[in-house]
């Protein structure tokens, strides 16, 4: 008898490995330092309704209905409101400014809210059980990805429909369900990666997925992701993942293995051989 997975689980199972193919708004931290405009000048709204009411020239019919003489009245009204939303903005910019300058010298307890508070991965209880972010310098961030284990993701039964509409179970072929968590586990850590440099004005990002035994958490899969290179869309996350330096080591029947080195940003700097995670 013919059947077909169902059209919940088969949602569930896709939803599993696009992740990555969301993100959180992109903040640049160095146009927020940019001053609106200078003290002193019109800013660019006033601006731009000073430039309306200066090139105005009325049209005949306009001074025969006497237009002419309002929409002067109006568009000095609309420079001065401008002008004040102008203000507003500088004084906001003002306010800021300290808070952004922080951001761009890598002030590590300012760069953690950044992520608490722009980045949108954490709130998605499916693609990590938590994180942990460090800084090394005003470039580069260092961040663990405690990852939920395989069993916790991916079901060991698939659910299917029968022709007459009973659900009937199967088991989930081990190495199809391996393969499918590494898809899971990639999508979830280029995720990761895209949004702490779309929230955060860092050039590197460490990044590590860890797994845990009990209260012992160990490493699966350590890679450095370069701004640039994340760039490009519509590639695998597994490819992209790949395309980096990474420690990996995944087995098709097996899946994921502790690796015994991770890059870290200290290391790497001192141009040292990296030594066993602890």
């Amino acid at each position: 008898m013919s059947s077909k997975i169902t059209a919940t689980q088969e949602g569930f199972l896709k939803q599993l490995v696009e992740f990555h193919k969301d993100c959180c708004e992109t903040i640049n931290w160095q146009q927020k330092a940019l001053k609106p405009f200078h003290q002193g000048q019109m800013g660019p709204g006033e601006a731009e309704w000073a430039m309306k009411l200066h090139s105005y020239r009325p049209a005949f019919f306009e001074k025969v209905l006497g237009l002419h003489k309002v929409k002067p009245i109006y568009r000095k009204h609309k420079k001065g409101q401008a002008g004040k939303v102008d203000q507003r903005l500088y004084l906001e910019w003002e306010t800021n400014l300290p808070f952004v300058r922080q951001v761009l010298n890598g002030d590590l307890n300012v760069w953690r809210g950044v992520v608490r508070d722009y980045a949108t991965f954490h709130q998605n209880a499916s693609i990590a059980r938590a994180y942990s972010l460090h800084t090394y310098d005003a470039e580069t961030v260092e961040c663990d990805i405690f990852l939920h284990p395989i069993d916790e993701m991916i079901p060991a039964k698939l659910e299917y429909t029968t022709k007459r509409g009973h659900i009937r179970y199967r088991d989930f072929p081990k190495t199809h369900r391996i393969e499918l968590y590494e898809s899971y586990v990639y999508s979830c850590l280029l995720r990761v990666a895209r949004e702490l440099f779309a929230v955060l004005p860092c050039e590197t990002i460490y990044l590590n997925g860890l797994l845990s035994k009990g209260e012992n958490h160990y490493p699966v899969i350590s890679t450095i992701f370069e701004r640039q290179s994340l760039k490009a869309r519509g590639t695998s996350p597994s490819r992209v993942i790949k395309a980096q330096r990474h420690f990996v080591t995944h087995k098709k029947r097996t899946g994921f293995h502790q690796i015994n080195r991770v890059y870290s940003p200290c290391v790497m700097n001192q141009q040292v051989e990296v030594g066993m995670y602890e």
